[in-house]
């Protein structure tokens, strides 16, 4: 079995506040889109993300990232 690791997707970031790289805002569900081709592409069993996976863990941003996480599960 496969297994992939991502970590600190920040869903809901923007480009404001302290970085050490350029932030790609907006960015998740491109990020969920190629995730789900490459699971495919290498034949991943798991994936485990760590990190962060909300910016600032809003109501909204949760709810969001959860249904990214549903649309990458069924793909």
């Amino acid at each position: 079995m496969r297994l992939a690791f991502c970590t600190d997707l920040h869903h809901g970031g923007t480009a404001r506040g302290f970085m050490q790289q350029p932030r790609y805002v907006g960015g998740t569900a491109w990020v969920t889109a190629q995730l789900a081709r490459q699971a495919r592409a290498q034949g991943w069993g798991v994936l485990v993300i760590g990190g962060d996976l909300v910016e600032e863990a809003t109501q909204e941003q949760i709810e969001e990232a959860a249904f990214r996480l549903e649309e990458l599960a069924a793909r």
